[in-house]
């Protein structure tokens, strides 16, 4: 069946937790429309009613040498910060005529937080910057982090390390045969 993935935040950097904290806030995955109103204070005459997603597209080799160079897998979900969603929402696969990724799909409007089954987090990354920045990543960070991975227990949601090898393919299958069961 495969899920659905959209990616907050590509960097484990304080701004980067700070991002995904305030779409935690706001208690959906707003649509593109909706956040371009918020920040921009203006309307829009284009049609922004989406949320961009990743679902794996089974006809294309994830594994070449270029694979995830026009992947929305590629730029939003290996190693970034990222929700899981159920595949029952409405959504569709985005034509060429809009997007050149060969796996991105859209919403229809946002996204309610009773839709995300799970969050990604780059957690051999952040370690990585703990060690290597460690005057950056201090007890605020840390704080920060606590309270994402708070949040996602109190919403029962599945807990991933998005630097796993191919961790939305074994997620995948994961979710499918807990929901047969």
């Amino acid at each position: 069946m495969g899920y659905f993935y959209h990616g907050v935040a590509d960097g484990v950097d304080e701004e980067s937790l700070d991002h995904v904290i305030e779409v935690l806030k706001s208690g959906k995955l707003k649509a593109r429309q909706e956040l371009w109103e918020e920040y921009c204070h203006r309307d829009s005459k284009q049609d922004f009613n989406h949320v961009c997603l990743y679902k794996k597209n089974p006809e294309y080799d994830y594994h070449g040498e270029k694979a995830l160079s026009n992947s929305a897998r590629g730029g939003w979900i290996d190693h970034c910060f990222l929700f899981i969603i159920s595949p029952d929402i409405d959504a569709e696969k985005t034509s060429s005529q809009y997007t050149n990724l060969v796996d991105e799909w859209r919403s229809h409007g946002s996204i309610p937080f009773d839709k995300v089954v799970g969050i990604g987090l780059p957690l051999d990354n952040i370690e990585e910057f703990k060690i290597e920045f460690p005057e950056l990543a201090q007890e605020e960070y840390q704080q920060k982090l606590d309270l994402i991975v708070d949040f996602a227990k109190n919403m029962g949601w599945t807990i991933e390390n998005s630097d796993e090898v191919d961790f939305c393919d074994k997620l995948d299958k994961k979710l499918d045969d807990q929901k047969s069961l």
